[in-house]
């Protein structure tokens, strides 16, 4: 995990926070863009934790644009609804409130780095219509996708992770993990969020 903020005293407040849970192993801290974009790219991070202090749009842009496979997991005021657009938008898996409890900080963590998305269903849905243009995406196509894999993506929609997919269409959660897998790597997306966004723009969910 590679911790982001940019105050050092803050960065190694958190780094010291989440060196506390054996789940995590931190492999350091930034704190600037330049110094985090670039430690990304040297680490290849599974997690990039941004603290309150760069949670702002240039910033998760710029992180989110070299993030490769690395889930993204954002502190800051999950009151401001713009964030919130813009921590999604970069990919973000998660933006934790930074008045929460140290153990929902790591859970979320956690919880990220296994693949879940903790956005609302209804947040995802209006990033996909402000993003919608009806453009094609990188030469992706809507035919690439199965009949089962568009059921998936329509729950990843919804805000479902594996465990949830596997319990709405029957199949084991490994099973669901892998359609999953199919599902972005189609779309030409690093995280369920990309994936559903990419969806959004060609046209693949209906959003009300």
């Amino acid at each position: 995990m590679l911790v982001i903020d940019e105050h050092r005293l803050w960065a190694e407040g958190l780094r010291l926070l989440v060196d506390q849970d054996e789940r995590f192993e931190v492999v350091g801290t930034a704190t600037t863009v330049d110094e985090a974009t670039a430690r990304i790219c040297e680490t290849d991070p599974d997690v990039a934790l941004v603290g309150t202090c760069l949670a702002n749009r240039r910033a998760l842009e710029a992180i989110g644009s070299v993030r490769g496979d690395a889930s993204l997991v954002v502190v800051a005021d999950t009151g401001d609804k713009d964030l919130l657009r813009w921590a999604l938008e970069a990919g973000a898996a998660a933006v934790v409130a930074d008045v929460a409890q140290p153990n929902a900080l790591c859970d979320a963590l956690h919880r990220a780095g296994e693949g879940e998305t903790l956005f609302s269903p209804a947040l995802i849905a209006d990033v996909i219509r402000r993003r919608a243009t009806g453009r094609r995406v990188n030469g992706h196509a809507s035919g690439e996708l199965t009949r089962r894999e568009n059921q998936v993506l329509g729950l990843l929609a919804e805000g479902c992770d594996s465990k949830r997919i596997a319990i709405r269409l029957g199949l084991s959660v490994e099973t669901a993990r892998d359609y999953v897998q199919n599902v972005l790597e189609k779309l030409g997306a690093h995280s369920r969020v990309e994936a559903v966004v990419r969806a959004g723009k060609l046209g693949l969910i209906d959003i009300a």
